[in-house]
């Protein structure tokens, strides 16, 4: 419960005459469970911050979360470039690059950085309001499926909390690649809803409005389900809801559109085939700005190619994902009532992995919140099974915890190994500061991982720092660590700066000295900050 709710439930307990303090007592318990939920939920968003605090050791923090900070750098980039210019561009490029895209979550941060807040505030301070929205919207589909407080509490945690057991299993017992490791990394961190609140903000909205839309449709095609609104204000909530899901994040407004077209199919009545037409074609215009996205610039092509896997998750990963609470989600199938949202339970995960097999960019999006409709179902076969009170507790803890474990020590293990993605030197966030306000205009040249906080802390663009908005990364990688640490001849080094064309470099503290030696008549000045440098060039 948020404070303005806080609020609205003392008026709303003041305001009635006769009110006892009896029932006053038995409201506020109803609503205590929602403010224990929001605060726990809130706390689990928060032990990213609390692990990188705890691991910074004086350093200055990127703005980097989770599990894949790169992730997080770059919508901070986005954030920044949104508030200053109001729609942005790729600044992972030297390249030029179109300001073609626009996105409601960013904008509104932009918007507060705008005021003079840094990006990476303007972006956490969605952290509550996604926690709120994500326990909203799964907890009102959990109740309008599920009888019984001890169901939909049962269902409600495994929606939010299922990671797979088969994750660990596999990468501590059975043992894995590295490649198949990667794969089941990133399957957990996706598919898991709570873990968006780890540096996710934008996707655990889009799943909350998911549910709003589920329930609207469901609300305008049946007028047994309608209490105020009319079925053309329902089929307008769905189609905003829907639209603005399909805005944040494609792949659910993709979900979202194969659902309404199986709810036509099926439902094959003139009002199911109205609302659900209305709601598929508000979803098709943020899906149709995206697929234009690459035509209107070339960036985006670039970045669509990259993020192309092409199989990388492979039908293994969707089993190893899907199949634990698939088991029993199957036993509580089917029952008499084949109302709208029983098809919509069915035609969901129906959906998602369909979608899973077409084989998308970055195909393992698509599994995203499908662990709610499973969630449901399982909940549903496990009653019919007759299991109850500590074996279904056991059942529901087997089904969240090992696979949560397996979260955290990712989270660990990244921030150990990988420290400097979240934390920078004191001296290094310094010089970011010198090229923010530096009169050279242009790009700026910097060794990973320091480049991949460019964006976000000068608004400049970077000659590297994402892998799927940086052509050819992993190159561009190994010879900017050659150019800082001094392995390149002078001629080399020479050709090398005049072929990245950034007028500005950044050579963080551990940079080779010789840089400035080799650069010979390249260098046009050269400032210590501690012991970080900023370079100005001659092109």
């Amino acid at each position: 419960m948020t404070p303005a709710q806080s609020s609205a439930v003392a008026i709303e307990l003041r305001g009635v005459p006769g009110r006892s303090a009896e029932s006053r007592a038995r409201l506020l318990a109803r609503r205590g469970p929602s403010l224990a939920s929001f605060l726990a939920l809130v706390g689990f968003g928060l032990v990213p911050f609390a692990v990188i605090l705890i691991r910074s050791r004086g350093g200055v923090l990127t703005g980097a979360t989770g599990i894949f900070p790169a992730d997080q750098l770059q919508y901070l980039a986005w954030v920044r470039d949104v508030g200053g210019h109001l729609l942005a561009r790729n600044n992972f490029d030297v390249a030029r690059s179109g300001r073609v895209f626009v996105d409601p979550i960013f904008g509104l941060s932009g918007g507060l950085v705008r005021l003079g807040l840094s990006p990476a505030w303007a972006y956490d301070l969605w952290l509550p309001v996604a926690a709120a929205a994500l326990l909203s919207g799964y907890r009102a589909y959990v109740r309008r499926l599920l009888p019984g407080p001890g169901a939909r509490r049962a269902a409600l945690v495994l929606a939010l909390f299922a990671a797979t057991p088969v994750a660990p299993v596999l990468a501590w017992i059975v043992g894995l690649s590295p490649d198949h490791y990667s794969q089941l990394a990133l399957a957990v961190a996706d598919s898991t809803p709570a873990l968006q609140l780890w540096g996710y903000f934008p996707i655990a909205i889009a799943l909350a409005l998911m549910c709003v839309s589920r329930l609207a449709i469901e609300r305008a095609i049946d007028p047994s389900r309608r209490a105020r609104r009319s079925a053309r204000a329902e089929i307008g909530v769905a189609a905003a809801a829907a639209a603005f899901a399909g805005w944040i994040h494609p792949w659910q407004g993709a979900t979202l559109l194969a659902i309404f077209f199986g709810l036509a199919a099926t439902e094959r009545t003139r009002r199911a085939v109205i609302a659900c037409a209305a709601a598929g074609l508000a979803i098709c215009i943020p899906l149709a700005y995206y697929y234009a996205l690459p035509h209107l610039d070339a960036a985006w092509a670039a970045a669509r190619v990259q993020n192309d896997l092409g199989g990388y998750f492979g039908g293994w990963v969707a089993a190893a994902i899907v199949g634990p609470l698939a088991v029993p989600a199957l036993v509580g199938l089917w029952r008499g009532d084949r109302g709208v949202q029983e098809r919509i339970l069915v035609l969901w995960p129906l959906a998602a992995l369909g979608l899973y097999w077409l084989n998308p960019p970055y195909a393992i999006h698509t599994l995203e919140g499908i662990t709610l409709p499973l969630a449901v179902l399982a909940v549903r076969g496990c009653a019919r099974l007759r299991v109850r009170g500590a074996v279904a507790a056991l059942l529901v803890s087997a089904a969240t915890l090992p696979g949560l474990a397996f979260a955290g020590y990712l989270l660990y293990k990244t921030t150990n190994e990988r420290r400097e993605p979240y934390v920078m030197a004191s001296d290094d966030a310094r010089a970011l500061r010198a090229v923010a306000d530096s009169p050279v205009r242009g790009a700026v040249l910097a060794p990973p991982p320091l480049a991949a906080s460019v964006p976000a802390l000068t608004a400049r663009a970077t000659w590297l720092g994402h892998p799927s908005w940086t052509p050819g990364l992993g190159l561009r990688e190994t010879e900017a660590r050659r150019f800082f640490g001094g392995r390149m001849s002078a001629a080399v080094a020479r050709r090398f700066v005049r072929n990245v064309g950034a007028p500005l470099a950044v050579a963080p503290c551990g940079s080779s000295p010789a840089i400035e030696r080799l650069l010979g008549p390249r260098l046009g000045s050269s400032k210590r900050i501690g012991c970080a440098r900023v370079l100005t060039l001659r092109l």
